[in-house]
């Protein structure tokens, strides 16, 4: 990309920030910078608990098996589907490292956030590094996170 492009999508970006019109997408790779696992190592994990054995070393689940064996697995042994849930995403997760990206998102100030993650990382990550004040803001000019997963 020439420096002319860079220099109208920053410019882009500026403008919707600040007319509070800015909307973010976060995908897996910013909760996968915090150690959380991706979705298709957390289905491994249900793979194994679900058949006692391990999936083929290389095995790529298919889509309707990343979906399907959670399914089996949540209705099968509930309180396994839970356990591995808390251990993949803790609440003390967050607290063990920075982010420096979501910190450059978050000054950003998105109006919105759309993301695909399954985990509350950004949640998490504005209450822990967040005054009150900034908080508060979020909450009356009403900017939300979408899951358009769960």
């Amino acid at each position: 990309m020439s420096s002319t492009l860079y220099e109208s999508i920053y410019q882009q970006i500026k403008q919707a920030s600040e007319s509070n019109q800015l909307i973010v997408f976060i995908g897996a790779g910013m909760s996968n910078n915090f150690g959380f696992p991706t979705w298709n190592s957390l289905v491994r994990k249900m793979y194994r608990e679900l058949t006692g054995k391990d999936a083929a070393k290389g095995k790529a689940f298919t889509s309707d098996e990343l979906l399907r064996i959670p399914q089996a697995l949540k209705y099968q042994s509930p309180n396994s589907y839970e356990k591995i849930l808390k251990e993949a995403f803790g609440a003390d997760r967050v607290k063990e490292s920075d982010n420096p990206i979501l910190d450059e998102v978050m000054k950003l100030k998105p109006k919105h956030i759309i993301t695909t993650n399954y985990d509350v990382l950004i949640e998490r990550y504005i209450a822990d590094r967040y005054s009150d004040a900034y908080r508060r803001d979020i909450v009356e000019e009403q900017r939300e996170i979408f899951r358009i997963h769960m």
